[in-house]
């Protein structure tokens, strides 16, 4: 496994998941992106939405450490 390919999922789920303002489902929802906010403009995976009288988030809570070996590759 190379150590770029994690790295490279990562960039696709970003690509997928953080564009536009809306939901993926059949029935899209508006979506509240943290990176609205001018202080904010990287945070894309932050979200939130409502459902009724309930709030939903997502947030992105990246580990200590990362996961791609700070080594070069065989």
């Amino acid at each position: 496994m190379s150590c770029k390919e994690p790295v490279e999922r990562l960039a696709k789920l970003h690509e997928v998941f953080t564009q536009g303002n809306t939901g993926l489902g059949q029935r899209t929802l508006p979506l509240e992106r943290q990176s609205a906010q001018a202080t904010y403009p990287t945070y894309r995976e932050n979200v939130r939405w409502t459902m009724g009288d309930v709030v939903f988030l997502t947030l992105s809570l990246p580990a200590p450490r990362q996961v791609v070996p700070r080594t070069a590759p065989r």
